[in-house]
């Protein structure tokens, strides 16, 4: 039990990041509705430079982030916080391209990504199950990768669709 409210304390930590890119995206639907895909695209980047400069500050400390906010001692689980932070990170640039997507009416490209993502998890647990392999550091390092295809997959489709706008 104290090992679950541990891991809850880091990923709740990580979940911060989540937050801070929904506003972000909110603000680039009526450009996404409108075909402003460049402001769009500054929005991505814009909330992964923010994000990502919140995962360096993690990093130099995650055990002080965790106290401070969660005021537990995580332990060994305090190295989980970069890894689940980059991993919001990406969740939170596919939120905005996604949503994107989906403002615009392209329905496939989403319904695509999505498969495509659900597709690698399915064969990472699988792997993961099969081989022994099971822990947090190693879910987290799938979790890491299924929001990099989310987020690179959406953003390869939003920049396609803003090709075949202009």
């Amino acid at each position: 039990p104290q090992d679950a409210g541990k891991y809850a304390a880091v990923a709740t930590l990580a979940k911060i990041l989540l937050a801070i890119g929904s506003p972000l995206m909110w603000l680039a639907l009526p450009l996404a509705a409108g075909k402003n895909f460049m402001t769009v695209f500054k929005y991505c980047a814009t909330t992964a430079l923010i994000c990502l400069c919140i995962v360096a500050v993690f990093g130099i400390n995650p055990r002080l982030f965790i106290s401070l906010f969660m005021n537990i001692n995580a332990g060994t689980y305090s190295q989980l916080l970069v890894l689940a932070s980059l991993s919001m990170t990406l969740y939170a640039v596919s939120f905005i391209s996604i949503a994107s997507l989906l403002c615009i009416d392209r329905l496939k490209p989403v319904l695509l990504t999505s498969a495509i993502t659900l597709l690698i998890a399915i064969i990472g647990l699988a792997i993961l199950f099969i081989t022994g392999t099971v822990t947090l550091h190693t879910v987290l390092l799938l979790q890491l990768l299924l929001g990099a295809c989310l987020s690179g997959i959406s953003l390869v489709f939003l920049y396609r669709a803003s090709r075949t706008a202009r």
